[in-house]
């Protein structure tokens, strides 16, 4: 999900409307998500419950506030990169039991009523 996430933000620069001001701050965006995909793979392997469930729940919040971040930069709800939200949410309806999920789910719909309003 992360390097899938950071593909699509990288993928941002071929989009014309793509502000050449707002392109540093998707690249680190982008950057992150290189650096949060090589900890998951490193750290999630080697641990198990509860501090897989913890890290699971953090990483899944980093996923929603960093998809924030790309569209808050990048336009508000005019962002061309709204889509992303769809990374964040596949996410957690795969990997939380419903309650959870729903939990996630409502945050996420938060942040995305949030960048709208920009």
């Amino acid at each position: 999900m992360w390097l899938g996430g950071g593909a699509a933000l990288l993928a941002s620069f071929l989009i014309p409307d793509t502000a050449a001001h707002l392109q540093p701050g998707i690249a680190v965006l982008a950057g992150w998500c290189v650096v949060a995909a090589s900890f998951s793979y490193i750290v999630f392997f080697r641990t198990r419950d509860p501090l897989l469930y913890l890290l699971n729940n953090l990483f899944s919040k980093l996923g929603a506030l960093t998809v924030w971040a790309a569209c808050y930069w990048s336009g508000g709800g005019e962002s061309p990169l709204i889509f992303l939200y769809y990374f964040p949410v596949l996410y957690d309806a795969y990997f939380f039991k419903p309650r959870q999920a729903a939990i996630h789910l409502g945050a996420n719909c938060a942040l995305a009523l949030t960048v709208t309003s920009k």
